[in-house]
């Protein structure tokens, strides 16, 4: 089971705007976000995390630039 409480934390720590957080439909995942103005679900927010270098602010990254 997701942290998402920790996924939040981890993703504005690094320096990405996290405005909301919300459940979604079980046929459609766990949760989406909308992480630096881009809406996304959270196996793209994770993504997101992987792709940081390290704890520092990071310009916001389209979703649809990281499929």
């Amino acid at each position: 089971m997701i942290d998402i409480d920790l996924l939040v934390q981890v993703l504005r720590k690094r320096g990405h705007t996290v405005e909301s957080v919300f459940g979604v439909p079980e046929n459609a995942g766990t949760y989406s976000l909308i992480v630096d103005g881009d809406l996304m679900a959270m196996s793209e927010a994770r993504y997101l995390l992987e792709q940081d270098t390290g704890p520092h602010p990071v310009v916001s990254q389209s979703a649809a630039a990281h499929h």
